[in-house]
């Protein structure tokens, strides 16, 4: 199994730096509730590239212009899926997201998800 993440932005450099100054500017305003829990304004959050090296989980990290590359478009991002056996599973939407609180609560959510995995 394969976890999708789908930031809402694009994989431009004019959007990265836009992004950027949005979260800097207007943090509370920013569209991508998904880059607020695992990024900061300038890079990851510490707590988040740790887990991602340390856990089982196989991640793909895709803004929304790749995933429409590779998957059928949906109609709200961000949002988290499962990937198995081609079948793509919506994990986690955009509403849901809006409710963890920091990268903490996203870490904790995985952490449930490779417990079951590992029970399975």
């Amino acid at each position: 199994m394969k976890i999708i993440l789908v930031y809402n932005a694009e994989s431009n450099f004019k959007s990265a730096m836009f992004d950027m100054a949005h979260k800097i500017l207007s943090p509370q305003t920013y569209a991508c509730d998904l880059c607020k829990l695992t990024h900061g304004a300038f890079k990851e959050k510490a707590n988040w590239t740790r887990f991602v090296e340390k856990s089982f989980l196989e991640f793909e990290f895709l803004h929304k212009d790749e995933y429409e590359l590779k998957y059928e478009p949906i109609s709200a991002y961000p949002f988290i899926a499962s990937l198995s056996e081609g079948l793509l599973t919506l994990l986690v939407d955009s509403d849901k997201l809006k409710k963890f609180q920091s990268e903490l609560d996203l870490i904790d959510y995985f952490e449930k998800l490779e417990i079951d995995n590992a029970r399975a």
